[in-house]
């Protein structure tokens, strides 16, 4: 990883985060610290779920963009 050149508590854009728990290649610990840092940030964690969980759940997906 390398500095990104900005701070993530400096973005004020609404974010919406969802991540499978069971995910291999994103660890969920990464997710929930950018949950963390990311001042409007709405973050939903699927349990047992992988990387793709959002196939799964692809309508509240949808229904964030609203």
């Amino acid at each position: 990883m390398r500095d990104w050149g900005f701070q993530l508590k400096d973005i004020q854009k609404d974010i919406h985060l969802w991540q499978g728990e069971a995910d291999a290649n994103i660890p969920t610990a990464w997710a929930r610290y950018l949950a963390k840092e990311l001042p409007h940030c709405e973050a939903t964690f699927f349990p047992d779920e992988g990387h793709f969980a959002l196939l799964q759940h692809w309508e509240e997906v949808l229904k964030a963009f609203r």
